[in-house]
């Protein structure tokens, strides 16, 4: 690489970092706040939850991707524009077309409601792991970090790696070893009674699930997947 090239990639990479910046934002549904709704930063995989008034505040950059996750709500994608960095976001999400606070009667079998304070004890202890992990990830610091900038200028190129799917084997396991991801959450949860807990491993890894989901970093992004993979799912069962 020439100099003149590191010089432009030098300058590029500062006045992408110069727009680095938090960002607050509202979350409603049906003129209401909403809490517990999961704020995932794609481009820089940061995350954060909002509180009781429904408000969130992230990290980002102009162009960066905001996905808004719950299993309660339709998942909603933003991409971030000037007009965010000045004056906020507000996000109103819809909530999913089967209700996850009603009964479900299915067959003979009476499914518990969605626990939601569950789901939100669960999200809060990944994204306390997360920043006991990854604790710069969380750094947000005003002006130009020149360490950031040294590491990209002279990283070296890491060979990509084939994607990798999750068997049903490997599901299995999860389903019977994790504390969160067990047959209780299949059966309350998800709503999938017991005589289809295998039939569902099955259909979750026949959409080619990525492998990096198991990781306890990606948990959150599991929890929404399967939630998607739980309404699919159903509805090839009724055909």
């Amino acid at each position: 690489m020439s100099k003149w090239s590191v010089l432009i990639f030098f300058l590029v990479a500062v006045i992408k970092l110069s727009y680095s910046q938090k960002i607050s934002g509202t979350i409603y549904s049906d003129n209401q706040p909403i809490s517990g709704i999961q704020v995932f930063n794609e481009t820089t995989k940061k995350s954060t939850i909002s509180n009781d008034a429904g408000t969130f505040r992230i990290g980002i950059s102009l162009n960066d991707t905001l996905l808004f996750l719950s299993p309660i709500y339709e998942e909603k994608k933003i991409v971030v524009i000037e007009e965010d960095l000045r004056n906020g976001i507000v996000v109103v999400l819809v909530k999913r077309m089967i209700s996850l606070d009603e009964v479900v009667v299915e067959g003979n079998h009476v499914f518990k409601d969605f626990d939601e304070n569950q789901y939100n004890n669960y999200l809060q202890d990944q994204l306390i792991e997360d920043r006991k992990n990854n604790p710069l990830n969380y750094m947000v610091r005003p002006g130009i970090q020149i360490l950031p900038l040294l590491q990209l200028l002279f990283r070296k190129k890491k060979s990509k790696s084939k994607l990798e799917y999750m068997t049903s084997e490997e599901l299995e396991v999860l389903f019977q070893e994790d504390s969160f991801f067990n047959q209780k959450f299949l059966e309350y949860q998800l709503g999938i009674v017991a005589t289809e807990h295998y039939l569902f491993i099955d259909y979750c890894a026949s959409t080619k699930l990525d492998k990096s989901l198991l990781n306890k970093d990606n948990h959150f992004l599991l929890l929404n997947k399967l939630m998607q993979l739980k309404d699919s799912y159903k509805k090839q069962i009724k055909k």
